[in-house]
């Protein structure tokens, strides 16, 4: 029995599309160029609005807005339309998504800012030198103000921060060779590291085994996400660079749809503030 979907008027939902079996979806240029052709003309007639948008080789990544309960048909005409193209295109039978997509509500302006960031540096996490030569994200469209599929002018309404700010958020990490993010404004940071042990003594005494663990993965999300480097949270924590860094990455996917989690990061935002 196939549960139904909640669907929001006005919503803004972030949409990951995953090929079956995790395999390829996209095998050459042609396909990324008919599946934009489809989107674009499925925005056009559903009347959707294009936050952000990536394509990976077996998935694929859009944050939309919607004025009405369409998203499904919007998604069953353009994977419908596409599996047909590539399915005739690479004589091939079946099923080419796995099941159906996944739609997750966004639900405040961290979580929305966080996955504009996710969504357009998703394409580069395997270290691409050059990330103007990616054509199949939403990555240029924002850094060069130029908009292609994206609807801009909803996007600067719906943000939070200035359209400038939000570039350099998005700019703020890098990545090298071993698929590390690097913080660009490590050992800049307006924390007093004294202040954060003396909370976080604090803390412990307030919370359970369990609610220790969320309060430090968010602690640590967000300190990195606020210019401090995995070094320098590992000196204040008292655990290995390695292991904040791993757990940083848990972090960014927990984010994505986890809403607790993200209730704990606001909650550090303001215990650090207090």
């Amino acid at each position: 029995m196939t549960t139904k979907r909640i669907i929001i008027e006005d919503g803004i939902y972030h949409i990951i599309q995953k090929g079956v079996e995790d395999r390829d979806i996209f095998l050459d240029i042609e396909d990324y160029k008919f599946y934009l052709k489809e989107l674009k003309e499925g925005l056009n007639i559903y009347q959707i609005s294009l936050l952000s948008y990536a394509l990976l080789k077996n998935h694929l990544h859009l944050l939309v807005k919607i004025k009405d309960k369409n998203l499904s048909s919007f998604m069953h005409k353009i994977n419908n339309n596409y599996a047909h193209y590539f399915n005739d295109k690479y004589f091939r039978r079946g099923h080419l998504f796995a099941s159906r997509y996944k739609s997750i509500l966004v639900k405040d302006d961290a979580h929305f800012l966080t996955l504009i960031r996710y969504i357009n540096l998703n394409p580069f996490s395997n270290f691409e030198r050059e990330k103007y030569n990616y054509r199949w994200c939403s990555y240029n469209e924002i850094i060069k103000h130029k908009s292609n599929l994206m609807d801009l002018g909803e996007l600067k309404e719906l943000l939070s921060i200035k359209f400038d700010e939000l570039i350099k958020y998005i700019n703020e990490s890098k990545i090298n060779e071993n698929n590390i993010y690097l913080d660009l404004k490590s050992n800049n940071t307006n924390f007093n590291t004294e202040e954060i042990r003396i909370k976080i003594l604090k803390m412990k005494e307030k919370l359970d085994e369990n609610s220790i663990r969320n309060f430090y993965y968010a602690l640590i999300y967000f300190l990195h996400n606020n210019g401090m480097s995995f070094r320098e949270i590992s000196s204040i924590l008292n655990f290995s660079h390695v292991y904040i860094f791993k757990v940083y990455k848990k972090c960014e996917k927990m984010i994505l749809k986890d809403i607790e989690f993200i209730n704990w990061v606001n909650n550090v935002d303001k215990i650090l503030k207090e």
